[in-house]
């Protein structure tokens, strides 16, 4: 997620965009946002971004429109997303009887 500085909207005209975008595909990533992310008077770029390796998830992407800044701001929804969660080992020690002889075994 970020502010590329490279204007998506133009992928067509702009050799960054073309090559920026070669990249992302090319190593499996796509960006998510499709709609211009800063207007300025008549100017509108895609400039912020986020990007994905999964593009099997069911998404809900867009921008939240606000004139706190002259960009706007990016949502990602994922929906019916698994998340996987590993259980954590706990390791206690008992160091009231532990010398450098303990320590240097472990």
């Amino acid at each position: 997620m970020g502010d590329f500085n490279i204007d998506l909207l133009k992928y067509d005209t702009c050799t960054y965009s073309k090559e920026f975008l070669h990249y992302l595909y090319s190593s499996a990533f796509f960006p998510t946002i499709s709609k211009p992310t800063r207007i300025y008077g008549e100017s509108t770029t895609l400039i912020d971004n986020i990007i994905l390796n999964k593009p099997e998830y069911d998404l809900v992407t867009g921008n939240i429109v606000s004139n706190i800044s002259d960009h706007y701001t990016q949502v990602c929804l994922l929906n019916n997303c698994e998340v996987e969660y590993c259980a954590r080992q706990k390791k206690n020690r008992d160091y009231s009887k532990f010398g450098q002889k303990e320590f240097l075994s472990e």
